[in-house]
């Protein structure tokens, strides 16, 4: 069984669905965990959240599960560990101030540590995935033993130039089209805009997760011309992703529904929406979790 865990502020779920696709797309019978439940096959077998180690535990001892993809939450992570003690590839897709002043953890450092236990996971010929556009990850970067590669909105920055020259494995945007390198080639994976998760190019933070799936998959060993097939249609159904961006024209009014849970999440989604709204009026109907203090939701 092959195995990749996958933690963060932001994205995480999105991130887990894709791999999950990706794997069935190679012809691998895939399980994984998320904030909406278990999944075996593209089916799901248990609903509600299990981004913690009880959903991890049931898609690894799954023995027709042939890719898990493991969601890890940091409340999971803090209250009871994680379920397994390897991983081929982790990924850790961003940090954000979510969840500060629980379990002793009061500012981003903090945070980063405990996103930094997926990266344990991984040995010396595996492949932890980071995102290059967030200070923190890069900052933290130094603690990770196990091989690093790097995502991010621009293929050429610096980071990304300087770590394919030492050899690097890399994914980002360049001229539009996302581009992964890993080993000795660089492939182009096709034209951002035409990524339906993207919703033509404005949802930025889902050209982020898909270029940290992307060089997770090609870690895994998913070969380039499955991961182009899925990119090219993943997000076109509400199904491949639901709770995410979803997408609905009811009265003359688009709906947009998503999960956005804290403040970077839902500014990502209001700049979609502002992208799809054109002339029109934008109204904004927000809930939050039970959780949050006061200074949270404000």
């Amino acid at each position: 069984m092959s195995a990749i865990a996958v933690a963060g502020s932001n994205g995480k779920t999105t991130t887990v669905r894709l791999l999950a696709a990706c794997a069935q797309g190679r012809g691998w019978h895939a399980g994984y965990n998320c904030t909406d439940g278990v999944y075996r096959g593209g089916q799901l077998r248990v609903s509600g959240d299990f981004s913690g180690p009880m959903g991890a535990r049931s898609v690894l001892r799954d023995a027709r599960v042939q890719a898990a993809i493991i969601e890890a939450a940091r409340g999971g992570i803090l209250r009871r560990g994680l379920a397994c003690n390897h991983a081929d590839v982790a990924v850790i897709t961003n940090v954000s101030a979510d969840h500060l002043g629980e379990y002793g953890i009061d500012d981003l450092d903090a945070m980063v540590e405990a996103k930094l236990v997926v990266a344990n996971l991984v040995g010396p010929h595996g492949l932890v995935v980071l995102n290059a556009d967030d200070p923190t990850l890069r900052r933290a970067v130094g603690r990770i033993e196990a091989p690093v590669g790097w995502f991010a909105l621009d293929a050429d920055m610096p980071l990304l130039r300087e770590h394919r020259a030492r050899g690097g494995a890399i994914c980002g945007v360049r001229a539009g089209h996302l581009v992964v390198a890993l080993g000795a080639g660089e492939h182009d994976l096709g034209e951002v805009t035409s990524m339906p998760l993207t919703i033509c190019g404005s949802a930025v933070y889902n050209i982020a997760n898909i270029a940290a799936a992307a060089l997770a998959a090609m870690a895994l060993g998913i070969d380039v011309t499955t991961l182009r097939v899925v990119l090219a249609r993943f997000g076109s159904s509400a199904i491949d992703n639901p709770g995410r961006l979803m997408r609905y024209d009811v009265g003359g009014v688009r709906v947009v529904v998503d999960y956005a849970h804290n403040p970077e999440g839902l500014r990502g989604v209001l700049d979609v929406a502002c992208h799809l709204r054109g002339d029109g009026r934008l109204v904004v109907l927000l809930g939050q979790a039970g959780d949050r203090d006061d200074a949270s939701i404000l």
